[in-house]
């Protein structure tokens, strides 16, 4: 009963996206790339692939060091990478060390017969969570190793209410559960799980970036001698009280300078952006804005490297969904801020209670955390200090899970 009415659901989500998509350029996407998924797949010649599915751009984040550790490792190796959401898979639907990007089909038992016939891969990994069921019972039933990885498990998730049999059934496809935390390990080994700690592999990749990081040219100039503030991936919400809490920090920080990444960088964005900060300018106009104290980011890519030049860090999302990623900044030993919506993030949790981020809900309350971060040199350093320590005791996520995946 339960595997017919997910059948329903997946047809009516379906539907659905469908009757979006003439207005929704999201949902057009999500429905028109799917279009293409088993012309992409006959066409690829990669059987025995590895084959990573992901969510969305922050799944891939996690997958990434595995995909360069593998790709390092075993050169000739084929990999393939399906997404199920558009935001992910436009943006990474070119990278280099994959050979094979593709929207995963809507979930039914013919679908997933046909995604194993023409893959045929020898090894799945799946990132952190987006359970298929007909999917992953496909891979289960032909033995082939399916490895769950960055699992985050809260116990709040049907896997653990008395009517969520169906979704603990799922679990049980894996060969192997890797997750972020002791708690997970404690919630699934108390419905007979088995799982195994290896901390987010986030955390490997952000070093890497730290280590990796070289100079803007054009961003030390605007820089100066100056102290810099980033507010990173930024929505509308965020850049109302951001630019309110600037009006006033301008009144005791004269020469502060900001740069502003907003998450979205379409033009009627950017536009807006420049419309609620006042005499800001673009990063496209280089050859303008280096007496601006405002600076507004209209590429993408930049935005880790950025923080690397920053004296504190905002991050975006905590007035809407949830934060973005606050592993960035930390990395980096920079206090973080953001929004009060943050209960989806383990790390920002996590470092809320360390205090090396802090969440605000007012451009008062930015304002004054800001001015008390900079006024204070110890309190600078030891938020930086904890954030800096946090990075530094959870890397190693990466080679934890490459030595099973090699050994099996």
């Amino acid at each position: 009963m339960i595997v017919l009415l997910y059948r329903i659901f997946n047809g009516i989500y379906y539907l659905g996206a469908k009757l979006a998509s003439g207005w929704n350029q999201k949902a057009a996407l999500w429905v028109e790339g799917r279009k293409e998924t088993w012309e992409k797949i006959a066409g690829a010649d990669i059987r025995g692939c590895v084959w990573f599915h992901v969510s969305s751009l922050g799944e891939f984040e996690q997958a990434r060091p595995l995909i360069e550790k593998i790709k390092q490792h075993h050169p000739n190796q084929k990999i393939a990478v399906s997404f199920f959401s558009p935001s992910g898979y436009e943006i990474r639907k070119n990278f280099p060390l994959v050979d094979l990007v593709f929207y995963l089909p809507i979930d039914t038992k013919a679908n997933a017969e046909r995604m194993i016939k023409l893959l045929q891969p020898k090894k799945v990994i799946w990132v952190k969570y987006d359970f298929w069921y007909f999917m992953l019972r496909e891979i289960h039933e032909n033995n082939i190793p399916n490895i769950l990885i960055c699992g985050n498990f809260r116990k709040d998730q049907l896997f653990f209410k008395w009517y969520g049999r169906f979704y603990r059934n799922m679990l049980t496809y894996f060969t192997r559960i890797f997750v972020q935390n002791a708690v997970s390990v404690e919630l699934l080994n108390g419905i007979g799980i088995p799982a195994h700690i290896a901390f987010d592999t986030r955390f490997d990749r952000v070093e890497a970036g730290r280590v990796q990081f070289k100079k803007n040219e054009f961003i030390d100039e605007f820089i100066g001698n100056h102290m810099m503030i980033v507010f990173g991936s930024t929505w509308t919400e965020d850049d109302v009280i951001i630019s309110k809490a600037i009006d006033h920090l301008d009144k005791q920080f004269p020469n502060l300078k900001y740069i502003v990444a907003p998450h979205d960088i379409h033009s009627a964005r950017i536009e807006e952006t420049l419309d609620i900060y006042k005499n800001a300018l673009k990063y496209s106009t280089k050859d303008q804005f280096l007496e601006q104290r405002i600076l507004i980011i209209d590429n993408i890519g930049m935005l880790s490297s950025l923080y690397a030049q920053a004296s504190i860090a905002y991050v975006g999302g905590g007035f809407g969904k949830s934060v973005h990623n606050v592993l960035e900044p930390a990395v980096y030993g920079i206090p973080v801020i953001f929004g009060p919506n943050y209960f989806k993030s383990m790390e920002a949790i996590e470092l809320v209670e360390l205090k090396g981020c802090f969440t605000i809900q007012t451009a008062e309350a930015l304002t004054e955390k800001i001015s008390n971060l900079l006024t204070s040199p110890e309190a600078l350093s030891k938020s930086s200090i904890i954030n800096r320590k946090y990075i530094e005791e959870r890397l190693g996520g990466t080679e934890i899970i490459l030595q099973y995946v090699e050994s099996i």
